[in-house]
Parts: C-alpha cells; structure tokens; sequence
C-alpha cells in the first residue's frame, strides 16, 4: 500500500463505487450482474430478482455513501456509535437487533469455530479501539477493525460489511486507497478467512489485503489524476 492522499482516496471511491459495492455484494453470495447491480444502484428497477438480493444492494450502496461522506466532511469517527450505525445501514432487514450488539450466539457457516458469547462483546469491542487507537495510522491496525469484527461476530448480521466499511472509511481518512475483495478472489477469500477464524492468525488475512489492493488496477487507479473526472 502507498500513501495517497485523502483527496485521491475519495476520487477512486467515488470512481469506482459501482464495482466497490458490486464485489460486496458478491460475497455475501448475491446474485445480481454487475450490470444489474449498476441498475439498482442507481435506482433502476431489475426484475427475476429477490426483494433481498435487490434491498441489499441498496443497503451497500447507502453504507458505503455513508462513509464517504462522513470522511470528506472530516466526521468519519472509530467508535461504537459509527459501527453501529454502519451496521444499521448495510444490514437493514437482516440484522433485526439493531441499536447494539448481538444478545445471543451465532454460528457462521463452513467452520466449528464458535464467535464470542455476547457477554463478552463491550470488552472485546473496547480492547479492539483501544489497540487501534494507539497506533490509528498504522495499517495493521486499520486492517484488524475488519477482522476483529468478522471475527469476533459483534452483530447478528453484516459483520464483514461492517468490519470492512470502517476499515475503508480509515483507510480513505489517513490517505490510502479503498478496495474490496473482487469475485475472482472469492475462493481464496474464504479460505483465507475460515483459517482466521479457526486460528486467530491474522497474517495471512493481513498479506491477502495487500495482495488485493495491489492488484494492478487498482495500482493504475491511485495514479490517475484527479482532475480527470
């Protein structure tokens, strides 16, 4: 990863919002192409298409303008209150314990490890801002508020969702690119992230990050000039 710039960071989001909300949508297992996800997006009616499949997308969509906003307005602030109002956008429908974190256990498919029981979330949840805290301009940090909350499951629904919109809306603060995991990489992915989940490891979760954002579009995108809207 290389420094940017803020200005920069929001130019590419914005730029790229369509596929950053597309590949987000493809891996919670939705459906729709990224023409009809551009569709939606853009308040288009898709028809063949779950009600679900279709709200989430819009909720993606409102989640990412969300921080966009927030950070071009110097806003974008790391504590609960914005995680949980993230979570209250993209999970819309989904997570019905809006307002706080969970209040019973969850399983997440495809693996036997079991997320913390919610007696334990305020403390895991402050230990993860306090860490984060003291070292917010470091990209390790940044990158474990997106695999502290998909681990550590603080809400019922749309925790990767969450986890990585933070995760963005830090990066695009401190002068760093936005990505999102593209669906050519979703077989590596999961893989990548049930071995964190199962290990608590976050090297190799870490290191696929990079990988990603380094990807050579994207490479191609932090130098383009602004000005060329």
């Amino acid at each position: 990863m290389r420094y940017i710039g803020k200005e920069q960071a929001l130019f590419i989001a914005k730029k790229l919002r369509d596929e950053l909300i597309f590949n987000m949508a493809k891996a919670e297992g939705n459906s729709l192409t990224f023409a009809e996800t551009a569709s939606v997006i853009h308040g288009i009616s898709v028809g063949g298409k779950r009600m679900s499949e279709l709200n989430q997308i819009q909720n993606i969509r409102d989640g990412w303008d969300y921080v966009i906003d927030a950070v071009e307005r110097d806003c974008f602030t790391v504590d609960k209150f914005t995680f949980i109002k993230v979570n209250e956008i993209v999970a819309r429908e989904e997570n019905k314990n809006t307002g706080d974190f969970r209040q019973k256990m969850v399983l997440i498919s495809g693996t036997k490890y079991l997320p913390p029981q919610p007696f334990l979330l305020n403390d895991l949840f402050r230990n993860m801002l306090d860490a984060f805290h003291q070292n917010p301009t470091e990209i390790e940090s940044m990158m474990n508020l997106f695999l502290d909350t998909a681990r550590n499951q603080y809400f019922e629904d749309g925790n990767k969702r969450t986890g990585q919109l933070l995760m963005n809306g830090v990066f695009m603060r401190e002068g760093y690119a936005p990505f999102t995991f593209a669906p050519e990489a979703d077989n590596e992915f999961r893989h990548k992230l049930i071995q964190f989940y199962e290990t608590g490891e976050k090297e190799g979760m870490r290191q696929f990050i990079i990988d990603q954002i380094n990807e050579p579009r994207y490479v191609l995108m932090q130098e383009q000039p602004i000005y060329n809207k």
